[in-house]
């Protein structure tokens, strides 16, 4: 009889969970963006080699980028992380985007003097990158990029 008990309630768990799971995932639509997530070695192939250069920034990629310096515990970063995801779909072929957690890429955030997060660094093809602190609105940083990193000519 407790057996019998034991193997309804067990079996009565598993549709209570498996039901929760459905109904948190039903609706929900995978998040867009064309952010990538770098560490050092990333970073080193594709934006800059200080390793190499250390006196000397040469900038590696053919499209101009912005880098977003963000902690998970950030609340400041969590707020941008939706309008860099937004911005990296509006922008995709002309400026690459990419993101840099600083709790595991320390070195990356020294290298460019990243103290406070979030930090956004845009990264023009022919000059040296540009960093700007703290959380602002989308349209501050499409004003960013229009004038930094694709200038109207």
């Amino acid at each position: 009889m407790k057996t019998k008990i034991n193997i309804k309630t067990a079996s009565i768990a598993i549709m209570i969970l498996f039901a929760s799971w459905a109904f948190t995932s039903y609706g929900q639509t995978p998040k867009k963006t064309e952010v990538k997530v770098m560490n050092k070695n990333m970073y080193i192939k594709e934006v800059y080699d200080y390793e190499k250069n250390p006196d000397e920034y040469i900038f590696k990629s053919k499209r101009p980028a912005v880098i977003d310096f963000y902690a998970d515990w950030c609340g400041p970063c969590r707020r941008i992380a939706p309008i860099m995801d937004e911005l990296s779909i509006k922008y995709k072929g002309k400026v690459d985007f990419y993101k840099v957690n600083v709790d595991f890429e320390k070195e990356l955030a020294s290298v460019h003097g990243v103290q406070s997060i979030p930090v956004v660094g845009f990264f023009p093809v022919n000059e040296g990158p540009q960093m700007v602190l703290g959380a602002l609105p989308k349209d501050q940083y499409i004003k960013y990029i229009e004038e930094i990193l694709i200038p109207k000519k």
